[in-house]
């Protein structure tokens, strides 16, 4: 694959970062973590479900880089970084390059990744860093979700293991967002397509 890239703007860049990932959009064959890695603790917890009522069902994508961003003590003001990560062009909270913005503003500069397997992001998570990972699935696919379906939703991955994923899930009530969800269906709603994260270190 051969990949161009077109900057057009008024000033030379100066600082920017490019991060490119590339894997087959959908994964037939998809497996749950081979060993267990995580955080010795869930990042503070948000409901997204807290927000106003007109924006809450969509911002989970500033309200996971919100939890990661406590998690590093990076002074901020959620519902702030939520106008920020708000695309003015299309009204969507969920524009990933936005987001990534945001979090940098904040000291925390990142990139998407994307992933076909466990192998890396358990590295990531043996490290100490999360993953804001985008996942989707149909109806029951996902057993404890607070969403019965989704074709595209953002939570924050603190742990894994061969039989649970540890999560903070926004969409959840106040209180109920730490949540383990079973491995297997979790890897297939994460990696089955698109298997795409955040990586946002300290």
């Amino acid at each position: 694959p051969v990949l161009e890239l077109d900057v057009d703007s008024a000033t030379p860049p100066a600082g920017y970062l490019v991060a490119v990932s590339w894997r087959p959009f959908t994964v037939i064959e998809v497996t749950a973590p081979a060993r267990h890695a995580g955080l010795a603790a869930a990042p503070p917890p948000r409901s997204q479900m807290t927000a106003p009522a007109a924006i809450a069902p969509r911002i989970c994508s500033p309200t996971c880089v919100s939890m990661v961003l406590d998690l590093w003590r990076r002074p901020h003001d959620w519902l702030t970084l939520c106008d920020e990560c708000r695309d003015p062009a299309t009204g969507m909270y969920g524009v990933w390059p936005m987001a990534l913005r945001a979090a940098a503003r904040r000291g925390s500069v990142g990139a998407v990744e994307t992933f076909t397997d466990w192998d890396a992001p358990l590295r990531v998570l043996e490290a100490g860093v999360p993953l804001v990972t985008s996942i989707r699935f149909e109806a029951d696919e996902l057993p404890g979700a607070p969403l019965t379906d989704t074709g595209g939703h953002l939570v924050v991955v603190y742990g894994a293991g061969p039989a649970e994923v540890a999560v903070c899930d926004p969409a959840a009530a106040e209180g109920e967002v730490v949540r383990v969800y079973p491995a297997a269906a979790f890897s297939r709603a994460w990696l089955r397509q698109r298997g795409a994260a955040y990586i946002l270190p300290a």
